[in-house]
């Protein structure tokens, strides 16, 4: 799953959560910041890229999603200190990259970004053992349905 994919998921899904809470907001309009996107759901949308900038309720919406992903990433950082987390959010930033090449990843990295889907094929290709099988596969993974956007 790319960005792109992911944050199509993420947004059908709040939506969809949102239409069984209120089903009378199946009449509304959705403004998606950019300029693409698709769904399943029966439901008007517009795109306006940059609606940032210009729809007031999607300068709030972007505000408040920045602000629960910084609580997020720090606490993210708080379990994996040495991912710096707190500092680069998880943007692909100088740093990130080189980190991502340093240390395993960890289970809220995407697997399907092409520098972690890199760093995932190098580490196990070191960790063959003797009889060619993959070690390393233990420990805290993470339930692709409940979190596809990191892999």
């Amino acid at each position: 799953v790319n960005i792109l994919e992911a944050t199509f998921l993420a947004f059908n899904r709040a939506v969809k959560k949102l239409l069984e809470k209120s089903p009378r907001l199946k009449k509304a309009n959705f403004i998606v910041d950019g300029n693409h996107f698709r769904s399943d759901l029966k439901i008007n949308y517009i795109c306006q890229p940059k609606a940032d900038a210009n729809v007031k309720e999607v300068s709030c919406a972007s505000i408040v999603a920045k602000v629960v992903r910084d609580y997020l990433m720090n606490s993210v950082d708080f379990l994996y200190p040495q991912w710096n987390f707190s500092q680069h959010k998880g943007y692909p930033t100088a740093e990130h990259f080189s980190l991502i090449e340093k240390y395993a990843l960890t289970p809220f990295h995407r697997r399907s970004f092409s520098p972690c889907k890199k760093q995932t094929r190098l580490r196990l290709a070191s960790r063959r053992s003797p009889l060619g099988e993959a070690e390393g596969s233990r420990g805290l993974s993470l339930n692709r349905k409940l979190y596809p956007c990191c892999y």
